[in-house]
């Protein structure tokens, strides 16, 4: 399922990304992304969420989220996609795997 899974949420980084340099379009657009890739819950891959008031922190709520499932899911190839959305973290909800992307 994580292959599947990484190939939607590649597909959700380029569909949903909004050049705008409006932080209510930006956080917006966040909040569309996790909505994209928190689809997937469905299928046993959890719950996605947006936390902070500007939704940038993006939080994976799967049972077996550590920072190996975490590090599989999200990887440094689409840290960089999360950190042009401006996402300043992603994490797991229970607490057992966070990164920062780098964004500021």
């Amino acid at each position: 399922m994580v292959p599947t899974f990484q190939r939607a949420f590649d597909a959700a980084l380029r569909e949903h990304r909004e050049e705008d340099d409006d932080p209510w379009a930006r956080r917006a657009a966040r909040i569309r992304l996790a909505a994209a890739v928190g689809a997937f819950s469905a299928y046993g891959m959890g719950c996605v969420h947006t936390e902070d008031a500007w939704a940038r922190a993006l939080r994976f709520d799967h049972g077996g989220c550590d920072r190996a499932w975490r590090e599989r899911v999200v990887g440094a190839g689409r840290l960089a996609g999360l950190r042009a959305y401006g996402f300043v973290e992603a994490r797991c909800g229970n607490g057992r795997g966070a990164v920062a992307t780098g964004a500021r």
